[in-house]
């Protein structure tokens, strides 16, 4: 009996031990509430709430009239003053933003639009298809370097029905009407008044302008009617002579944002007093080939060309991977990209050597090279990226048996060769154009005087550009765009590199996040608040 109790009486002793660790381990997960915890220690979290300034940096301007300022980091801040009649969404398709509805004739001659109702200027005037109309017809009487006069160049004529209607006339059929009617619209009542003031005009944007100092700074308020579509109160921008002092107010938070247009990866790639928002440009590279050039004027040596370039090397260590690798002159993020033909032309030495051989191309003399005559590379010094990828270029091309001969030159002299001819690569870019239109670069029309300086020239290429140009509605431009994009993989006129990334700065107080896109650095500023560190 004794024997049973001590058993029992263990066994009672052996639980309370377990209920015992159980309660202490129980207690170190659990907060205990008379602890006391240092307030600066912790994290309050970031309520997003209407007021604060953002602080930005421009160039000097001219004019705030957004239809004759010239000056692109001008135009970024002007965005957010005034709207546009179509903007582009995240695959660089044109959608309504003032319009409400429009009608293309179906012949592509005409596009008959319909504003939406209860657009209001700043001052609380209507918008109207009269300030369209008047828009218009500012931009065509503007010189050639404002930033949106490529806009009206189809724009024969313009006719307002009603109040809320306008009928635009082109002077030739095209598929890319609504993409260029991207242009910003300003008041007639206020640019035709005595009091217009070309620094001080009114817009329908997210905001008004509230004061201007030459030389000093611009200032941006929420507009009075969309106050509720935004948390920024108000958006100060220093003006600034170049990047060098953009870049030292951004350091010295002087400013809460940076648009670098020559971004140094390498530069900001470590850095944890900022915020960084990397995005895809419409900057392009490639290589171009001179078709007055024999050898190069034949596909298959073009294509052991492409095969001998490694692309993603180059991305890597030039680039730290911020560029975007493209077979197609398309953008990315477009909607009319060719998503199966982004990577045809892969890094291969190999295959490189085989399509020389099967074109019976030999090393009579054993020196390590096919007998092709030296290449010259052009390429413009001024550029260091470029002249280091060229450099890069030349040893791979060696590797397939290829000698290249590189044409370092200042940026006036490479004008110069390139428009006499006088090369057989070329190592450059281009700023594209959001509407996808290559008729400049790749018809036959272009070779003299025009922007097609590789001498390219191929009827069929010709056609699948017409067919582009032409097409009747968006099921038929992407079609004809595939077809496009398929011949421009085949013929290689360029070897497309990839399209440059470029990165947005923030320092910490700057909380949201941007929805950037070529052209378009404050796209979804709606998106952003300032919650200042202390």
């Amino acid at each position: 009996m004794k024997k049973n109790k001590l058993v029992i009486t263990l066994l009672i002793l052996i639980c309370a031990i377990l209920l015992s660790s159980c309660n202490r381990e129980t207690e170190l997960d659990t907060p205990n509430p008379d602890t006391n915890v240092p307030n600066d220690t912790v994290k309050k979290p970031i309520v997003p709430t209407f007021g604060e300034t953002l602080r930005v940096s421009i160039r000097n301007p001219i004019t705030l009239n957004p239809l004759l300022n010239e000056d692109q980091s001008v135009d970024q801040i002007l965005k957010l003053v005034f709207d546009p009649l179509f903007k582009f969404d995240s695959e660089y398709k044109p959608i309504p933003h003032l319009v409400e509805s429009f009608v293309i004739s179906s012949d592509n001659s005409n596009i008959t639009l319909t504003l939406k109702e209860n657009i209001l200027f700043s001052n609380q005037e209507p918008l109207t298809a009269y300030d369209v109309k008047y828009s218009i017809e500012v931009l065509q009487s503007a010189i050639e370097t404002v930033v949106y006069k490529s806009c009206v160049d189809n724009i024969q004529r313009t006719s307002v029905v009603d109040n809320q209607t306008l009928k635009i006339y082109f002077k030739q059929p095209y598929a890319f009407s609504t993409y260029y009617l991207n242009f910003p619209i300003v008041s007639m009542k206020d640019s035709m008044s005595g009091s217009y003031d070309p620094f001080k005009p009114i817009g329908s944007g997210l905001y008004e302008i509230e004061e201007f100092v030459s030389m000093q700074n611009l200032k941006l308020i929420a507009s009075q009617q969309h106050k509720d579509e935004v948390y920024i109160e108000r958006i100060e921008a220093t003006i600034t002579r170049d990047a060098s002092v953009e870049t030292n107010a951004f350091d010295q938070k002087l400013v809460d944002m940076l648009f670098p247009s020559k971004f140094d990866w390498f530069e900001h790639s470590d850095a944890s007093n900022q915020k960084t928002l990397s995005y895809t440009t419409n900057y392009f590279e490639f290589l171009g080939f001179n078709f007055t050039n024999q050898w190069l004027n034949n596909v298959v040596v073009r294509q052991a060309i492409a095969t001998s370039i490694n692309r993603q090397e180059i991305a890597d260590k030039q680039f730290l991977s911020e560029v975007v690798i493209n077979d197609s002159p398309v953008h990315p993020d477009s909607w009319l990209s060719p998503k199966e033909n982004q990577m045809v032309y892969k890094y291969d030495i190999n295959n490189s050597k085989k399509l020389l051989n099967e074109i019976d191309i030999k090393d009579a003399d054993k020196d390590g090279y096919y007998d092709i005559p030296t290449l010259r590379l052009l390429v413009n010094e001024e550029n260091i990226s470029r002249s280091k990828v060229a450099t890069m270029i030349q040893e791979y091309l060696k590797n397939t048996g290829i000698k290249i001969e590189i044409i370092a030159v200042d940026k006036g002299t490479f004008n110069t060769k390139l428009a006499a001819g006088e090369y057989d690569l070329v190592l450059t870019g281009w700023k594209l154009s959001v509407v996808p239109d290559y008729t400049d670069m790749f018809h036959s029309t272009q070779v003299q005087g025009g922007s097609n300086f590789i001498n390219y020239n191929n009827p069929v290429m010709d056609q699948a550009l017409r067919d582009v140009f032409a097409s009747a509605d968006d099921a038929m431009l992407y079609s004809n765009f595939q077809k496009f994009s398929n011949l421009y993989v085949q013929e290689l006129p360029y070897v497309s590199l990839y399209f440059m990334n470029s990165i947005i700065l923030t320092n910490n107080d700057v909380n949201g996040q941007l929805k950037p896109i070529s052209d378009n650095a404050f796209n979804g500023i709606e998106n952003l608040y300032i919650s200042r560190q202390e």
